[in-house]
């Protein structure tokens, strides 16, 4: 049996919010009640079958997102979220402060790869010269949502 993600007392849950539905499921009634057809999932047959949602056979514009239900602290986790206790940690590492006036800073994303130089200074007024380059990583923001960046030092050319 394929994993439906967490579970609520035993039952696995499916929420849309666009559409401000929360159903559970005993685990593999979701299953049995509407079996995958090809190339679409269990959760969005019983969207399109229970709920009757029209988007469920879009998939490029208006689609559907119903998606399995995760606790607070799931979410905050797979959407890129840190714990406000790891960022209060001792800092490691060299800080922002302590770069040479002829080296840069670039972030590439975790999740997507998108990487950008960043500006130093404007970083340095903002935070303040004693943030550690890993915190800056975690505070950082990606276009595609997710937080937390690698933080690399290259050179200016001359």
């Amino acid at each position: 049996m394929k994993d439906m993600g967490p579970t609520y007392k035993g039952r696995v849950g499916v929420i849309c919010e666009d559409c401000e539905v929360l159903k559970f499921f005993e685990p593999g009634d979701l299953e049995k009640t509407y079996p995958a057809e090809e190339g679409i999932s269990s959760i969005y047959i019983m969207a399109e079958k229970l709920f009757g949602c029209p988007r469920v056979r879009n998939h490029w514009y208006d689609r559907c997102h119903i998606h399995n239900h995760f606790s607070a602290a799931e979410w905050a986790r797979r959407m890129g979220y840190i714990d406000p206790k790891d960022l209060n940690a001792a800092p490691t590492g060299r800080m922002i402060g302590e770069l040479a006036e002829w080296e840069q800073m670039k972030a590439t994303c975790k999740r997507c790869n998108h990487s950008r130089w960043l500006d130093r200074w404007a970083l340095q007024r903002r935070y303040g010269k004693g943030l550690a380059l890993s915190e800056l990583g975690a505070r950082l923001k990606c276009r595609c949502g997710m937080r937390g960046a690698e933080i690399e030092i290259g050179y200016m050319s001359r």
